[in-house]
């Protein structure tokens, strides 16, 4: 008899570790003061494999403590992971062919809540809190401060308004068969950015230039009058597909950044919508007055 209440000991004793290594498996987001600021998608396989995703900031002034002027987004995939205990790493891929592996450490620490440890630094963990599957970057505000000592360590997570489980999107592959377009638009001019790096944000972001075509291209033509655009055509809750998107506002956009489809629409009041076109889904990264 006491040989089996050993043995039942034993293995509540072994349990945490393996269940709390299982509990990190879901969508986890570094929040400050109601932002986004990075989110990760844990994703582990029948096979017991890990693999995950971090959708940060395209660009960023900061320095791993303080954020601001968040511009853009990025999606970073992992390349390894290992498991130690109740630890799990993760190792992403660089951005730019000069940039370094990114290895990130997971760590659960309470019910919906687990921290984010950077190595190689000399920051603290980051808290991170436990949030629906597709929660976006942001909302980011110009004029504000992003603190980590403001960051989210209560979630306000419900499981019921979890949708529909869907895998890890595969990278987006090119159309084999792309319709033509009846007019060419002309290749956007490169523009200062800062570091794909994550601690290499403190340049300043570039100023959106004029829409001008060069001389001998044609202009695209003007958007029929019945099409209007405006911030409040996007309902963060319930945003549409990226077809429907071109349905909404047109093919009039400028496209940025390099590897994302990044898109930036002028709304019919002078302000910009920066959004981001992953798969079939878009992620709204700003919608306002032009910084």
């Amino acid at each position: 008899m006491i040989k089996h209440v050993l043995l039942f000991l034993a293995a509540l004793v072994a349990l945490p570790g393996s269940t709390a290594a299982q509990d990190l498996e879901g969508t986890w987001a570094l929040q400050i003061d109601d932002a986004s600021i990075f989110v990760f998608l844990l994703e582990r396989n029948e096979g017991g494999d890990w693999r995950g995703a971090w959708l940060r900031p395209e660009r960023f002034r900061g320095n791993g403590v303080v954020f601001s002027q968040l511009r853009g987004a990025e999606l970073v995939r992992t390349t390894d992971y290992s498991m130690q205990d109740d630890v799990l790493e993760l190792r992403f891929a660089p951005t730019r062919e000069e940039g370094s592996t990114d290895v990130l450490r997971f760590r659960l620490t309470g019910e919906h809540q687990a921290e984010m440890t950077y190595t190689g630094t000399d920051l603290a963990p980051y808290p991170l809190v436990r949030v629906v599957a597709g929660t976006q970057l942001g909302p980011f505000f110009d004029d504000r401060i992003y603190d980590r000592d403001n960051a989210a360590i209560e979630a306000d997570y419900d499981p019921a308004d979890e949708p529909a489980a869907q895998p890890l999107e595969p990278e987006p592959e090119p159309n084999p068969d792309p319709e033509p377009e009846p007019v060419m638009e002309p290749e956007p001019e490169p523009r200062s950015r800062l570091s794909d790096d994550f601690l290499d944000g403190l340049g300043a972001g570039a100023s959106i230039p004029a829409d001008v075509p060069p001389a001998g291209v044609e202009p695209l033509p003007a958007l029929p009058e019945t099409v209007s655009r405006a911030c409040s055509d996007l309902d963060r809750d319930d945003l549409p597909s990226a077809d429907a998107l071109g349905e909404m506002w047109g093919a009039d956009y400028e496209a940025i950044g390099s590897g994302l489809d990044i898109r930036e629409y002028r709304m019919d009041n002078g302000d910009i919508a920066r959004v981001t076109i992953l798969g079939e889904r878009i992620y709204v990264n700003s919608c306002g007055p032009v910084s």
